[in-house]
């Protein structure tokens, strides 16, 4: 089952641009808040412990203690983390506003990062894109299907605009993995722009 890893390495073909990491964690037996729900879904185990992560006094997000950082999924991510035994993965990328070129709105942010994914995945199957706040951030959310070597991978692709930064939050699993998928959901629902 380890194989979904393979896919993890091509993360680092896929981000545009990024930053170097620096978090400091701490650990947390509440989960995040249900206010700012992605999921019209009952998430099946909200009790499970967490740990706090901020990251360069730019953001912060709660991961579940099965989740160990990593340098391994993408060379550009500011915050990595996987939880291999549980076959879930999870990362972020922030690019400043003024570093890229052009005036870019979160939707071109959205559709260059979300292009970049498919392209690299067995034939994708996109969902719709929808439109959601998290907190004070805009965001464009969907989730992409795929198979590979006959086993289900569901990708949660999120793209968030603040003040100075856009956000990359992707995150994947076994589509079997209803647990795995709950854990990527609490992990977007807990970024806060600090």
């Amino acid at each position: 089952m380890k194989k979904i890893l393979t896919i993890s390495l091509l993360w680092g073909v896929l981000s545009a641009c990024g930053s170097g990491s620096e978090a400091t964690t701490e650990t947390n037996t509440t989960p995040p808040p249900d206010s700012n729900s992605l999921s019209n879904r009952v998430l099946s185990d909200n009790s499970k412990p967490t740990q706090q992560h901020r990251i360069q006094d730019l953001y912060s997000l709660e991961a579940p203690i099965t989740m160990m950082t990593t340098d391994a999924l993408n060379e550009e991510a500011s915050f990595q983390s996987a939880d291999e035994t549980g076959e879930v993965y999870f990362f972020v990328v922030h690019d400043r506003k003024d570093e890229l070129e052009g005036k870019i709105t979160l939707k071109d942010y959205y559709n260059f990062m979300q292009g970049a994914i498919v392209a690299g995945l067995p034939d994708p199957k996109p969902s719709d894109i929808e439109a959601f706040n998290l907190g004070n951030l805009k965001g464009l959310k969907s989730r992409v299907s795929t198979t590979f070597n006959n086993y289900g991978i569901i990708y949660q692709i999120i793209a968030l605009e603040g003040e100075e930064h856009f956000y990359q939050l992707i995150g994947w699993t076994m589509a079997r993995n209803t647990e795995g998928i709950d854990d990527l959901e609490r992990m977007i629902r807990s970024f806060k722009e600090l």
